[in-house]
């Protein structure tokens, strides 16, 4: 089946240089292709016909850029039909095919796969405008092809990435800057990438901090993201050979809701940035690191930032004071807020409760998003994340002791509730800083309500699975 889809591409294509590339789903073979139209992929995949034995259908799908002429590409699916006496037996446990002599049983598989390939074979070829990314084999759509793309053949991205020798190149040249501004970092920074919202509009990010007690990264985890842009099984995968900690599959007990590595200081930040790299590219499909945008910040106030190069821009902070003719503050910090929460989140709308907070549920516990307008306008955000607790010296030592450890908030007892809370100053505060602070103080208050409660009683908030709910 598989010679006959290559001799049927070849008629369109022209001699094809074929070599295998990666295996998606365990069952769907992907491989580079070179020929006189241009370079591509090809994803193949043959199984059964339900209701007709022994019929086996081979489905081929491919995406070409042409090398000369029209920007763009073009997606070409077959899907080819034959007849297997093997498979026929193993579905009906009639072998009287596999008993007959070779001759009369090709002679029978011949007959049989012209009518089925007279019945049901089919090809599409489609063009494709620049930039568009088709889905290979039926299945595998965007994003799975990008980051096949991206791994494999890069120059099928080119007009996003502008031009194949950015795609294949800028990587080698950002990972060493990367390496420097990891190591330059100070304690208690942070640096985010994210997508540039104009190149490439999803949610994934990735971070690094320099912790007290070690150097630490961390890779979105799938309560963040929206669900149209759930990791998939080979993301997960890649995540995993690429050693990075699944989210509460930590035997330290420092689980979290996001994957993450971590290092003793000094940290090897050659390997770090070549594992930031790596995650960027294999699992997140980065074209180029000029598709990115960074911010590297202070939990206390601003903090220099790095040169990266290749394009590579900080992100466009707002002053939110001293704007003659501006909006009021507190309507510019409610249309970041929400647009911050209704991202991360993934829903069309962020409502409030009676009080003007933006109530968001993360598991077990409820933060609260209060934006307060004034001089020094802030972000604030809690969470009472146990009730009805006693007061008592050993639950103010383990408050005491929590404070001196998390990087992010503090911890306190008031009027029979544990909270948790942390504020962001309003002046050049983004929508991704308050995505990020609304995030870990919800996996905090997650984490310590049950934690909390084992040793000192007490109700959380809520009971049952992790949710993330406006």
């Amino acid at each position: 089946m598989a010679r006959r889809a290559r001799g049927w591409l070849e008629r369109f294509l022209g001699p094809l240089t074929i070599s295998a590339a990666d295996r998606m789903d365990g069952r769907i073979n992907v491989f580079r292709l070179a020929g006189p139209l241009g370079a591509g992929l090809l994803a193949e995949e043959e199984s059964r016909l339900d209701g007709r034995p022994g019929a086996v259908r081979n489905r081929t799908g491919i995406w070409v850029r042409r090398h000369q002429g029209p920007a763009g590409g073009v997606h070409v699916q077959v899907d080819l039909h034959g007849w297997d006496a093997a498979t026929e037996a193993a579905i009906t446990g009639d072998r009287r095919w596999l008993d007959t002599p070779k001759r009369q049983l090709f002679a029978e598989r011949d007959r049989r796969t012209v009518a089925l390939a007279v019945e049901l074979d089919r090809w599409q070829v489609n063009e494709l405008a620049a930039g568009t990314l088709p889905a290979l084999d039926g299945e595998l759509a965007d994003p799975r092809v990008r980051r096949l793309a991206v791994k494999h053949q890069p120059s099928l991205l080119e007009e996003r990435a502008g031009g194949v020798q950015i795609a294949e190149t800028s990587w080698g040249r950002f990972q060493p800057r990367l390496a420097h501004a990891l190591e330059l970092m100070a304690p208690g920074t942070f640096l985010i990438l994210t997508p540039d919202q104009d190149r490439d509009p999803r949610s994934f990010y990735l971070q690094f901090a320099h912790a007290t007690s070690a150097f630490r990264a961390e890779a979105i985890g799938a309560r963040h993201l929206p669900p149209q842009e759930a990791l998939d099984a080979a993301q997960l995968d890649e995540l995993d050979s690429l050693g990075w900690l699944a989210p509460d599959a930590d035997p330290k007990g420092d689980s979290g809701s996001n994957f993450r590595c971590e290092w003793e200081h000094p940290a090897p930040f050659a390997d770090v940035a070549a594992l930031g790299v790596r995650t960027l590219r294999d699992v997140f499909g980065v074209v180029a690191p000029g598709d990115l945008q960074f911010d590297h910040r202070s939990f206390e106030g601003g903090a220099v930032q790095p040169d990266l190069g290749l394009g590579l821009q900080t992100r466009v902070l707002t002053h939110h004071h001293h704007r003659p003719g501006g909006e009021p503050v507190q309507a510019r910090l409610a249309g970041l807020v929400e647009d911050a929460l209704r991202r991360w989140m993934g829903v069309a709308e962020i409502k409030k409760d009676a009080d003007g907070d933006y109530p968001v549920r993360v598991g077990s516990a409820l933060v609260y998003v209060r934006i307060i307008a004034g001089a020094s306008a802030v972000v604030a955000f809690f969470s009472p994340f146990l009730r009805d607790v006693p007061a008592s010296p050993a639950l103010h030592a383990a408050l005491n002791d929590l404070n001196a450890r998390i990087r992010l908030g503090r911890v306190f007892w008031t009027d029979g509730t544990v909270m948790a809370a942390t504020e962001l100053a309003a002046v050049d505060v983004t929508a991704d800083q308050v995505a990020l602070a609304c995030m870990e103080l919800g996996s905090l208050a997650d984490k310590l309500d049950d934690a909390l409660r084992g040793r000192f009683g007490g109700r959380t908030m809520f009971a049952g699975e992790s949710v993330r709910l406006n």
